[in-house]
């Protein structure tokens, strides 16, 4: 993992499909009503010209087409841009992180699927999925981020089985009993 120069909050999950991008939206949002200049960094997804993806900058819509976006990638960071967050993205993270540096004064880590984060987090925040009651400790990397978190957000509380929400709890509790565990919906 990269060390930052300003803090860094990372977003992870023990799956794809947790909720992610919504929390990291929100934690962005949050930062800003406390008055911070939020800039995310997106996990890679190296679908083309690798020299040409080196450090992508996205603040407008227009950005997606001139990098040539894909469906996936612009699934991902259009709701960012959109809420008027600059996000980085490519497959240089020194030089991703330099740059992003240099425009925040705090960086939230958006990682794709279930990948470990890139960069060192100050704040490690997992998703776990109470619709998929072990897989929290079933699958790596997830796993890892679970072991690693801070904050443990259980998402989609209000359609999931009572029962499997114990079932996530009590996973969590046993490989990470110092993290904070938060109930959330998903609405």
């Amino acid at each position: 993992m990269l060390a930052s120069r300003v803090p860094v909050i990372a977003v992870c999950a023990v799956r794809t499909g947790c909720g992610k991008s919504a929390v990291t939206r929100r934690v962005v949002a949050l930062l800003r009503q406390h008055g911070f200049q939020p800039v995310v960094i997106r996990h890679p997804m190296p679908y083309g010209n690798l020299a040409a993806q080196c450090v992508q900058r996205f603040a407008t819509l227009e950005d997606l087409d001139r990098h040539q976006c894909t469906i996936e990638e612009r699934e991902e960071y259009a709701p960012h841009v959109e809420q008027g967050t600059v996000v980085y993205a490519g497959v240089d993270y020194r030089a991703i992180l330099r740059a992003a540096e240099a425009e925040a004064n705090v960086l939230v880590w958006d990682g794709g699927n279930n990948d470990l984060p890139f960069l060192r987090p100050d704040v490690h925040i997992c998703l776990v999925d109470p619709h998929r009651p072990g897989h929290e400790t079933l699958y790596y990397p997830g796993t890892a981020n679970l072991r690693m978190a801070d904050f443990v957000v259980i998402p989609k509380e209000e359609t999931a089985d009572p029962g499997h929400i114990r079932q996530v709890k009590a996973a969590v509790q046993q490989v990470n009993p110092q993290a904070v565990i938060i109930d959330a919906a998903a609405p």
